[in-house]
């Protein structure tokens, strides 16, 4: 899930699984399966309809009653006004303020199928977003700033199932279960460097543009690096050199900057 804006409204977009059975071949290819893509509107509940879902704020509870299909308890939000508003009982570490005394509501504004579950979402350079299916990922973007239609601006494909997306200005980062990561760029979405071992990522972050720091599941770190290239004279293949790793032994499946 991301929550991110269209024209003036918030709007959470979700990716989802249609398939039942594994996502995954053994050899890390997707499977032959569907997903979808929906955009739901975040909105005060005097604007409430007939087709929306509402959500009251509810502290100290980890759970969502559902009750059945009825209301559903979530926290609502507004932007704190500055850092030293944020605190564990009033903001999220993303300096999201929830109130108590505000009720929202989800509306379905758009969904449509894809060709493979839809694991991986991210923003992208304000007005964009990146979404993966499968073994693609895509560049979207909300038409004419409205939530109704999400138009698809380009595309690229790896050979194994994406798991992870992220950008760092213009360049897009894509993790999958197979070949590590791999850059991109925007125009006509190139393929740019890519990982010299086949690794299945469990997590990872850049530490700038050319710099990455990667977790497998064979339980190892490496740092990455694009540094050592010219601009004019890249091959795309396997091209990022392994500055240093360490083997924990164990898998890190989070990794933060700090």
């Amino acid at each position: 899930m991301e929550l991110l804006k269209a024209g003036n409204e918030q709007v959470l977009v979700v990716g989802t699984s249609l398939s039942t059975g594994p996502a995954i071949m053994p050899t890390g290819e997707a499977e032959s399966t569907k997903g979808k893509l929906i955009v739901l509107c975040l909105e005060h509940k005097q604007n409430l309809d007939s087709g929306s879902m509402t959500f009251y704020s509810k502290r100290n509870s980890p759970f969502c009653d559902s009750g059945g299909g009825g209301s559903e308890q979530l926290s609502s939000s507004s932007l704190c006004s500055s850092p030293d508003d944020i605190d564990s009982n009033s903001c999220d570490g993303n300096g999201i303020k929830l109130e108590e005394t505000e009720e929202w509501n989800l509306r379905l504004a758009y969904a449509t199928n894809m060709r493979g579950i839809v694991l991986a979402l991210c923003p992208y350079l304000d007005c964009y977003f990146l979404a993966s299916a499968g073994s693609s990922f895509y560049v979207c973007s909300f038409q004419n700033d409205s939530s109704l239609r999400v138009k698809r601006l380009a595309g690229g494909k790896t050979w194994f199932m994406i798991m992870t997306l992220t950008t760092h200005f213009t360049t897009i980062i894509v993790g999958d279960c197979r070949d590590g990561i791999l850059f991109y760029a925007y125009y006509e979405v190139e393929q740019l460097y890519s990982d010299p071992v086949q690794r299945l990522v469990a997590d990872w972050l850049l530490m700038n543009i050319d710099t990455a720091v990667v977790s497998d599941h064979k339980g190892s770190i490496a740092v990455l690096s694009c540094s050592h290239h010219s601009t004019e004279n890249v091959s795309p293949e396997c091209n990022l050199k392994v500055c240093s790793s360490f083997y924990m032994g164990e898998v890190a499946m989070s990794i933060r900057k700090v």
